[in-house]
C-alpha cells in the first residue's frame, strides 16, 4: 500500500504543509536582509512572481495574494505558486553565490597586496588544487581542470 507522506520532512521528522513550505521558500528567496523592509520585499517578489504564476492561475495573481503568501495566512498553495518560489530559490542561491565568490576575490586581491606570505608556495598550491563547484576533469570525477 502507498503511504501518503509528504516530501518535505524538517528536523522534527513531520510533514510541513503546503502554506508552511511555500513562507520557508519566499523567505528563503528574497530575504529581508537585501532588501531592508517588508514592502519592499513583498513588491520584488510580487515582480518576480507574477509573470510566472498568473498565466498558469485562472485568476489574477495580486500583491495581496503575494504579501498573503509571505505571512502565511493563505489557505491553499497552487502548485504554480511553489514551482515559481522554488525557481525564485535557486536564483537567490545563484546570486549570493555570485556575490561571495566577488567579495572573496576582492580579500583575496587586498590580501596578496598586505601580506607578502600570501603569495607563498602553500597557498598557490592550494588555489591550483582548488576547482570551481560542479566543475568537472575530463574524465567526469569531478577533480576540476588542473
Amino acid at each position: 500500500m502507498l503511504q501518503k507522506t509528504s516530501k518535505r520532512l524538517p528536523k522534527g521528522g513531520k510533514a510541513m504543509s503546503d502554506v508552511a513550505f511555500a513562507q520557508s521558500l519566499f523567505r528563503e528567496a528574497f530575504p529581508k536582509a537585501r532588501y531592508g523592509k517588508v514592502d519592499a520585499l513583498v513588491y520584488a517578489a510580487y515582480r518576480y512572481l507574477k509573470p510566472r504564476v498568473e498565466p498558469r492561475l485562472d485568476r489574477p495573481f495580486t500583491l495581496r495574494r503575494c504579501e498573503t503568501l509571505f505571512r502565511g495566512k493563505v489557505r491553499r498553495v497552487d502548485g504554480a505558486e511553489l514551482d515559481a518560489l522554488k525557481q525564485a530559490k535557486l536564483e537567490e542561491a545563484r546570486r549570493e553565490y555570485r556575490e561571495l565568490k566577488d567579495r572573496l576575490a576582492s580579500m583575496e586581491a587586498a590580501l596578496a597586496v598586505a601580506d607578502e606570505e600570501f603569495h607563498g608556495p602553500q597557498m598557490d598550491a592550494y588555489r591550483r588544487s582548488a576547482a570551481p563547484v560542479g566543475s568537472l576533469d575530463r574524465t567526469g570525477t569531478g577533480g576540476g581542470a588542473r
